[in-house]
């Protein structure tokens, strides 16, 4: 990106004249062979109400190697709000990859991008999406003429409705732009992602008209009521309990497991499960309606497999959420675990305090690797000249998130299964797969599995749908042989007769 410093007058011309973008020719050695494609990094004009509001930056990969047509087109978001999507685009699908430690630790310096080995493009075109207010895409803004009160609010973009609305608009017109209308259309997306994605699963195709082949969500927050716990919602322990499990066998911590290999938590994990949906379902359900012996063989066992000490486990009824967890398994060793990956650890700087207060060893650490590769994509790779600033976590997006339409405080953003259950239905021919790491404390997989169970779905739409999970957190892809292995299952996915 150019150096030099944005002055008030380019910032104004930056919003009134759209950014020039580029196309560019390239190629890696993918498996021993040459593979081409092009790349453009551009933007999408949003209208409302047929007037521009907005530009959305892509980076659109489409392959010159093809070697079946049509050629399918994939979509592809990661969440916050507030993120772009160079997670997916940088850390799993696209043709570079930034060049981490297998498992995720960022090298030392300098941090450059390799070719990803792993890449999507070898079966499907790619186009990874910044929503307004993330990478390089902004909403119009005035001229300058307008008076204060008349000023459009930046933030008109930031809510659940909105979001959605605006890229069923960016689809639409990509495909108008590039002529891909008639290619299958698949949609990815990672976390918040997920959450989108189950939604465009049906408005893309009501509302866009677009025929969707599949959706794929990674690490999915699929319910957001979910996704935290209390004295009265007993959901979320249910949820994060197995992954708490998962982290210690990891680390060597469980004492009811200690015999297991800590790479396989796959070969325990049903009776994990059946401890979490029974007698720990049971205890949070009824409280002290349970019999005191059976409260004690449960904290009991939370204990032993999880591998915190009774004490503990009682002090907190059993409701031990990862704030405290990443911190309380490995306290005598001064360490904290990443949120999102409990296979991530650092020194805790404050070990001695009583809150968490130390960076995370995944977004804190990573951001850089990640912000630096995208910025070395933008130059090195595409070309592009433009005083934007790219935004790879935008937490102004996040802290203004809302409902469109909360006027009332039962009014909250809840879960995004009805939509998934719609769009299945209205196309029976679209394939769905969920992909989860088993040591994400954020989105834990149980959720999104114990949802699936909930959906009734018939005999042939269970057909349609693929659950996977993986060593690894919430970006599982940063592990080489979970990398390897979600490509093959991403791969399979695209070819239906191979569907499993």
């Amino acid at each position: 990106m150019s150096e030099k410093q944005e002055t008030p007058a380019e910032t104004k011309k930056e919003t009134s004249t759209k950014p020039k973008g580029t196309t560019t020719k390239h190629e890696i050695s993918l498996k021993g062979k040459k593979f081409g494609f092009e790349l453009t990094a551009d933007w999408i004009e949003i209208h409302d109400k047929e007037v521009e509001d907005a530009r959305m930056f892509y980076a659109y990969y489409k392959t010159t190697s093809a070697v079946s047509t049509p050629r399918p087109l994939t979509f592809c978001f990661n969440g916050g709000p507030g993120a772009s999507a160079v997670f997916l685009h940088l850390g799993h699908c696209g043709p570079w990859k930034v060049d981490l430690e297998n498992g995720g630790y960022v090298p030392k310096g300098p941090l450059t991008l390799i070719e990803n080995q792993s890449t999507w493009l070898e079966f499907t075109d790619l186009v990874f999406v910044d929503p307004v207010g993330t990478g390089f895409s902004r909403p119009i803004q005035d001229d300058g003429k307008e008076s204060d009160k008349t000023k459009k609010d930046e933030k008109r973009y930031y809510a659940t409705d909105k979001d959605i609305q605006t890229l069923c608009k960016f689809v639409a017109q990509f495909l108008r732009v590039h002529k891909r209308w008639g290619s299958p259309i698949y949609i990815a997306g990672e976390s918040y992602g997920g959450f989108r994605v189950a939604k465009l699963t049906r408005h893309l195709q009501t509302s866009a008209g677009v025929n969707l082949a599949g959706a794929i969500l990674v690490s999915p927050a699929i319910d957001f009521l979910g996704l935290t716990g209390s004295d009265y919602n007993v959901l979320h322990w249910v949820d994060i309990f197995p992954t708490l499990v998962s982290a210690a066998l990891f680390h060597g911590k469980s004492k009811r497991f200690k015999q297991h290999d800590p790479q396989s938590f796959s070969s325990i994990e049903e009776e994990v499960e059946a401890f979490a949906n029974g007698p720990l379902a049971k205890f949070l359900l009824l409280g002290d309606r349970l019999s005191e012996r059976e409260m004690v063989e449960t904290h009991q066992i939370f204990a032993d497999m999880t591998g915190l000490s009774l004490e503990e486990v009682l002090q907190q009824g059993g409701r031990i959420d990862h704030d405290y967890f990443t911190r309380a398994l490995l306290k005598h060793e001064k360490k904290v675990m990443a949120y999102h990956d409990a296979c991530l650890t650092l020194h805790d700087p404050f070990y001695d305090r009583s809150t968490r207060q130390g960076p995370d060893p995944l977004l804190d650490a990573q951001d850089r690797a990640f912000a630096t590769c995208m910025n070395l994509l933008i130059t090195e790779k595409c070309n592009l000249d433009t005083h934007l600033e790219y935004r790879l976590l935008h937490m102004e997006v996040f802290q203004n998130w809302k409902a469109d339409d909360q006027t009332h405080p039962y009014l909250q953003i809840s879960n995004s299964a009805d939509e998934l259950r719609y769009g299945m239905a209205l196309n029976p021919n679209m394939n769905v797969m969920i992909t989860h790491g088993y040591h994400d404390f954020v989105t834990p997989y149980h959720a999104s599995k114990r949802l699936l169970h909930l959906m009734k779905l018939t005999p042939e739409q269970k057909k349609n749908v693929s659950f996977k999970c993986y060593q690894g957190g919430h970006m599982y892809y940063v592990r080489d042989d979970s990398h390897q292995q979600a490509v093959e299952d991403a791969k399979s996915f695209y070819q239906p007769k191979n569907f499993r």
